[in-house]
C-alpha cells in the first residue's frame, strides 16, 4: 500500500502521537504521493533547530502540532 500524500501521512503522525495537525496553509491539499522514499516528514519541538549536513536536501516546514483541536 502506498503514501497517500504528505497531508495524511502528516495527519497520521499527529494522531498516533495524540496530537492535532495544523497545516501552514488554510487549506493543505497536497494528497499526491512523491514516490518511494523521496520524503521524510520529521517532527521536531518547537524552537529546536533542523540541520542538514547536505544543503541539496529541500527541507519545507508544512505545520505544526497542538494538543488541542483548532477549527
Amino acid at each position: 500500500m502506498g503514501s497517500k500524500g504528505v497531508a495524511y501521512e502528516a495527519e497520521q503522525l499527529a494522531r498516533s502521537s495524540g496530537l492535532h495537525i495544523i497545516f501552514d496553509k488554510t487549506v493543505y491539499e497536497d494528497t499526491r504521493s512523491a514516490g518511494p522514499a523521496t520524503v521524510l516528514l520529521v517532527a521536531v519541538e518547537k524552537g529546536s533547530v533542523l540541520r542538514l549536513t547536505n544543503k541539496k536536501i529541500a527541507v519545507k516546514k508544512i505545520g505544526y502540532f497542538t494538543k488541542e483541536q483548532l477549527i
